[in-house]
């Protein structure tokens, strides 16, 4: 589908894209292809299409610059943020993941969230979003900035879906591209599940295994690692 001059999108139904139909490196090429012209192609999953329709709507707007609402990040208060579950799986494309999380609050209002972990002085950015439909203008920066001056850490590393993100607006923020690898998913061609989900056992191997519990993989478009380094005065 063509939204305008410079974005398009693409559907793909879970078993028509998998590796039963698609080349490996058929998403990873056509995202490519459209990058080296100046293009971006969002693609959506069936799943996400039909479970979680308000955030795929929410993210192609944004792609557009067409928000609901605009929230300045210097009216908002940091907090740390106990259950983030209900908010990452309202808001975020890819949902909850186990991390800890720092939000943006309009007095009691959660607006935005970071999930993070951190390893060997190494930050890691699991998760980012806003509420739907809002654009909160500076919230990526501030609540990175905070975690910088808190946390004990040399690097931060931030990984970007090819699929939907670009990640162009970290290299404004410190950041640098590192590389892209290709990854992928088990679908059961109802819905996706991360890759752990199915590995080799003992007495089978990680194909094996798979046919045995049904599934097979849908690769996606290409994960790009953007790395800053934090000045240790920090």
């Amino acid at each position: 589908f063509k939204m305008t001059d410079n974005l398009y999108m693409n559907t793909d139904g879970l078993y028509w894209h998998s590796d039963k139909i698609k080349d490996k490196n058929y998403h990873f090429n056509l995202r490519k292809s459209f990058e080296e012209n100046g293009k971006q192609i969002l693609q959506f999953r069936a799943d996400e299409i039909k479970f979680k329709l308000d955030i795929v709507k929410s993210v192609i707007n944004a792609k557009q610059g067409k928000f609901d609402k605009k929230i300045y990040a210097r009216k908002t208060e940091i907090r740390t943020v106990t259950d983030a579950r209900d908010f990452l799986e309202s808001n975020h494309l890819m949902g909850y993941k186990d991390a800890k999380h720092m939000g943006l609050f309009i007095e009691d209002k959660l607006v935005a969230i970071m999930s993070y972990k951190v390893k060997n002085k190494v930050l890691k950015v699991e998760r980012f979003c806003n509420i739907i439909n809002t654009v909160v203008i500076g919230g990526f920066s501030k609540l990175l900035k905070y975690l910088e001056k808190e946390l004990d850490i040399k690097e931060i590393h931030n990984w970007v879906d090819l699929r939907y993100g670009t990640g162009e607006h970290l290299k404004d923020k410190g950041f640098v591209a590192s590389h892209d690898i290709l990854s992928f998913k088990w679908t059961d061609n109802k819905h996706t599940y991360n890759r752990l989900k199915c590995k080799a056992i003992a007495s089978k191997t990680e194909k094996e295994n798979a046919t045995f519990m049904g599934l097979h993989k849908i690769h996606d478009a290409g994960q790009r690692l953007f790395v800053k380094k934090v000045n240790s005065e920090n």
